[in-house]
């Protein structure tokens, strides 16, 4: 084996080698559905007011993209 065919396959391997770096971008992203919404009567006011029944699901995104849901629905009245 010469010189030159010893550098040259230093080179083949060290490119072989090379490292890949890339970033992974994970997370959770909570969604709003409303479900709901009317009018009701106050007990302590005795005034009509509005009110919004929405419910609230956490999902598992992956660059951002929303994949499966995690954890419960939650529902919330506003």
């Amino acid at each position: 084996m010469s010189f030159s065919t010893f550098n040259a396959l230093n080179i083949m391997i060290i490119l072989i080698k090379k490292e890949f770096t890339m970033f992974i971008i994970f997370g959770t992203k909570t969604r709003i559905i409303k479900e709901n919404s009317g009018h009701f009567v106050c007990p302590e006011c005795e005034i009509l007011r509005p009110y919004w029944l929405k419910i609230l699901q956490s999902w598992f995104t992956f660059f951002f993209i929303p994949l499966f849901p995690v954890g419960e629905k939650k529902k919330q009245t506003y």
